[in-house]
């Protein structure tokens, strides 16, 4: 997709969030470069709402947006709306899956959702982005993942040192290329596998390591 105009959405819940929009606005790779204002989503029941009937309250947005294909990596509340909003205006967008974490190497559902939540927002949105067909997915490992091998599966490339990519992605994070040895340190793995619902035994995964 790098000869394809694309749009890029921040979910400013991370730390350093407004940098790194900073940094890839200066790089020029997007068209457009949005940072989503997650405290605007509203309460508990707000922002059920909002997604239920495509309202959004989170960034400017043109009521006419339309894309051709939106990539997700789960089922955040805006990506929802967005998705909603543009099916309106673009009954033929394309939903894509690119990977970001554990999802898909674990037994738990890409969009995670209780199937009666889904049932209840199909029901009353006809936009839902839970009616969509994931069409195809980008992943670290295609063979290693729980979803099924007849599945559109394409391998993410490896991120060289001499590549472009590379060099992009270091400005953008404000990685050092100075290496250095590290001692008396340690290394702190913080997932809340048991409690996020993913099904994996925290307990265990410790004993391995």
């Amino acid at each position: 997709y790098t000869d394809t105009e694309a749009d890029l959405y921040i979910y400013d819940e991370f730390n350093g969030a407004h940098q790194v929009y900073q940094n890839i606005l200066k790089e020029g790779i997007f068209q457009n470069v949005y940072l989503v204002d997650h405290k605007k989503m509203g309460n508990k029941w707000l922002s059920k709402l909002y997604v239920l009937l495509n309202i959004n309250r989170m960034i400017k947005l043109d009521k006419k947006v339309n894309y051709d294909i939106i990539f997700t990596q789960g089922g955040n509340y805006f990506l929802k709306i967005l998705f909603g909003q543009t099916k309106k205006n673009n009954p033929n967008v394309e939903l894509k899956y690119i990977e970001d974490g554990l999802a898909t190497y674990l037994n738990v559902s890409l969009l995670n959702i209780s199937a009666f939540r889904k049932k209840i927002m199909n029901l009353i949105n006809p936009y839902s982005m839970f009616l969509a067909e994931i069409t195809e997915y980008y992943l670290y490992e295609p063979v290693l993942t729980n979803i099924d091998q007849t599945f559109h599966l394409h391998r993410l490339p490896i991120i060289n040192e001499d590549g472009i990519l590379y060099e992009q992605l270091k400005k953008i994070f404000d990685l050092s290329s100075k290496e250095s040895n590290i001692s008396n340190a340690l290394l702190f793995l913080d997932q809340p596998l048991e409690i996020g619902g993913l099904q994996v035994n925290e307990d265990k995964i410790l004993n391995l390591i």
